[in-house]
């Protein structure tokens, strides 16, 4: 455990070498129907730890659940100034509307945008919302899908639109899948004891308190980093990929059989005792 309390860093040939745990900050879903005062305040927490985290933008909302406030005229002159404070901005999606059930490469979850799409659809989607970003003077070759749902397709249309960086997979180290690099996203809620690449995910939209993650971000601020930092860090192609099988079919299979094995013991137990 001990090993795990702080970030420890060096330079190694110009590349960022992390040899404990390391967390970074990733806020989802942005977009001008934000409840920016919420937004902000998980903003003013990160820049009082010293980094900058990762902002992932919806370019045309079109998700009723990621459009609950009043629109924001001063949201893109707002999000220019968070990249010129350091800030990394991510292409979160196009519109976020999940009208697709193909099979994610990373989870079991069954609503994309993208996966399951032929090769032009989701390139179109890619091109069109990088092409906002642009307009908007924030361009970005960083990615991740809504709802953690991307396949093999997904990654060959991420590569011709100039896109490098998928701010996701279930691997605790970077590694690089049909030439985009992976930057974890391995777990979807606070770790209690982190290790590897931690994303420290928030998504503003929900109607959760933002105190514990606020909290979390606190006990773990020695171990926060620019996510920046990450994008030259090393990668574990061979690894990277055999955690993420195993991390998937833990998660899958093997946590759920051992949860019905408790389950049946215990109706076993209240049998006997009546």
């Amino acid at each position: 455990f001990k090993l795990i309390l702080s970030a420890s860093q060096k330079t190694r040939k110009g590349v960022l070498v992390f040899k404990r745990a390391v967390i970074t900050v990733r806020i989802d879903d942005i977009c001008p129907w934000n409840d920016i005062e919420k937004v902000q305040e998980a903003v003013s927490a990160v820049e009082s730890c010293g980094v900058r985290g990762l902002l992932g933008v919806v370019p045309a909302c079109a998700d009723p659940d990621l459009r609950k406030n009043d629109f924001n005229p001063h949201f893109w002159e707002w999000l220019r100034g968070m990249k010129d404070r350091g800030w990394s901005v991510a292409l979160h999606g196009y519109a976020h509307h999940l009208d697709s059930d193909g099979k994610s490469l990373i989870t079991s979850g069954t609503k994309s945008e993208f996966a399951g799409k032929p090769y032009g659809t989701q390139f179109e989607l890619l091109e069109k919302g990088k092409r906002i970003l642009t307009e908007h003077e924030l361009e970005t070759d960083i990615f991740f899908a809504p709802a953690h749902s991307f396949d093999s397709v997904t990654l060959e249309a991420l590569k011709e639109a100039g896109f490098r960086y998928v701010s996701d997979g279930r691997s605790m180290h970077c590694y690089i899948r049909k030439g985009i690099k992976h930057i974890s996203c391995r777990s979807y809620g606070m770790p209690k004891h982190p290790r590897g690449i931690v994303t420290l995910a928030l998504h503003p939209c929900e109607d959760k308190p933002l105190k514990p993650w606020l909290d979390y971000i606190e006990r773990w601020r020695q171990s926060l980093v620019d996510f920046s930092s990450l994008l030259d860090s090393p990668c574990r192609n061979i690894l990277g990929p055999l955690e993420e099988k195993a991390f998937l079919a833990w998660r899958s299979s093997l946590k759920p059989g051992l949860q019905k094995m408790r389950d049946s013991f215990a109706d076993c137990c209240d049998s006997g005792n009546h």
